[in-house]
């Protein structure tokens, strides 16, 4: 990985971490590592961080407790990766996953134009060769039909015991930015992207409302725009041009139940009356995390801009009950997640 592990929230109940790209979330070679017979280890997220609480190095925590894992991303996806502090907590938010009441929001670059420039991408996820997946449209379904309910799929796209084909349904917005050939300073110290110094990059704001394996990579890739730097879907040869991976786990909202207890302890989950939970009894967490490594990410003005005038700015810097106001596609409240 090119960035360490840090972490970037924090409370009584779970912590989030930026996943560098390039780390699988498990280990890949763990028995190797701890053998002693793999020169080259490669431990996953949860042992890096681990090893991190055991020496003092944890970036942005000094917590050295239990961690559960809820979720998690791709080897090749940085950002925003959520830790259970305790079990109550790990179990009610794998739930939250589970039942997709957890709002997740990525952002990506591309080299190519897309298909369409915003809109619904909904099918079945297949295999294809060489750890691919593929995406196959139902012909049933109107995929452009912005007007569908957010939830919509939450039934139909669950996988069944038959094995029947997974099916994704990705919302996104795009616009065209500049990316620097590199990292080039003009007279005056600042960026150069005039056009003479530029080649074209589409920016991608993107709302999965299903998790499947490679699901936005898969998207983007039918939309004949794939992820910059994924050697999978964009082609080996283009991708060893690139420092990384383009795609990044930028924002997440989830409501969680106000605990009893201490993590230390164990908690136990505050219950109202009727012995359910209720709006009072829970609280909305948001973590947004802006991508730190890659150089047209973190040399590129044009991102910047586009960062902030897609609403991730505003995102980042408040309290906001709703994120995309204005934006239909991505647009979600936190009101949402508050209602049983």
């Amino acid at each position: 990985p090119n960035a360490p592990v840090r972490v970037i929230y924090e409370d009584d109940d779970l912590l989030a971490v930026d996943k560098p790209c390039g780390m699988s979330f498990h280990s890949d070679d763990l028995e190797g590592v701890e053998e002693g017979s793999n020169e080259k280890p490669a431990p996953g997220l949860l042992a890096v961080i681990r090893a991190a609480q055991e020496n003092g190095s944890l970036v942005g925590s000094d917590y050295v407790g239990p961690l559960h894992s809820v979720h998690r991303l791709d080897k090749v996806t940085s950002g925003i990766t959520l830790f259970a502090k305790t079990p109550v907590a790990a179990a009610h938010l794998s739930e939250q996953f589970r039942l997709r009441r957890v709002h997740k929001y990525y952002v990506a670059l591309s080299a190519k134009r897309p298909k369409k420039k915003m809109g619904t991408v909904s099918g079945e996820m297949t295999r294809a060769r060489r750890g691919a997946w593929r995406l196959v449209k139902r012909p049933s379904k109107d995929e452009s039909d912005e007007a569908r309910d957010d939830n919509e799929g939450d039934d139909s796209t669950r996988v069944t015991r038959n094995g029947s084909p997974q099916v994704a349904t990705t919302k996104f917005v795009s616009r065209g930015l500049l990316k620097p050939k590199s990292a080039e300073r003009d007279s005056r110290g600042g960026r150069d992207e005039t056009k003479k110094n530029a080649r074209a990059l589409r920016f991608f704001a993107l709302r999965p409302l299903t998790g499947r394996t490679h699901q936005l990579r898969v998207a983007l890739k039918s939309l004949g725009a794939p992820i910059l730097g994924d050697a999978l879907y964009a082609g080996k040869e283009g991708a060893r041009k690139e420092d990384r991976a383009y795609l990044h786990a930028a924002a997440v909202r989830v409501a969680l139940p106000v605990f009893t207890g201490n993590a230390a302890e164990g908690a136990g989950l505050k219950r109202n009356r009727r012995g359910d939970d209720d709006e009072a009894s829970l609280r909305i967490v948001s973590v947004v995390c802006k991508p730190s490594f890659g150089i047209f990410w973190s040399e590129s003005e044009s991102f910047d801009e586009a960062w902030d005038d897609s609403g991730f700015g505003s995102m980042e810097r408040g309290d906001h009950d709703v994120w995309f106001e204005g934006q239909a596609l991505l647009r979600s409240s936190a009101s949402e997640l508050l209602r049983s």
